[in-house]
């Protein structure tokens, strides 16, 4: 079972400031999320299911890339900054799915 990757806008803009190790890094994780996107933490998010994050360090910071799985496609909808606890992870996966 094969699963289909759809990056949203609000991640492709995010990734536009990386370099291309991190880029790199980026990809690697997603193939693994693409083979079983069940296999990293979920999140627990208020009126959405199959929420999940992966624990990457982007540029020094470590970070978050959330996705959220839907039948056989995997949305990257966002890179959030885990220092912040989740605290903007509502807005930004908003922002995302409405893109």
């Amino acid at each position: 079972m094969t699963f289909e990757l759809t990056p949203s806008k609000l991640f492709l803009d995010q990734t536009k400031q990386l370099n291309e190790d991190e880029k790199h890094l980026i990809a690697e994780k997603l193939e693994l999320a693409k083979l079983n996107p069940f296999r990293f933490k979920p999140l627990s998010v208020p009126g959405l299911t199959k929420v999940f994050e992966i624990k990457i360090t982007l540029s020094g910071l470590y970070s978050r890339l959330v996705y959220v799985v839907e039948g056989k496609q995997i949305q990257v909808a966002c890179i959030i900054n885990r220092k912040n606890d989740f605290r903007d992870l509502m807005k930004l996966l908003y922002k995302a799915r409405n893109q």
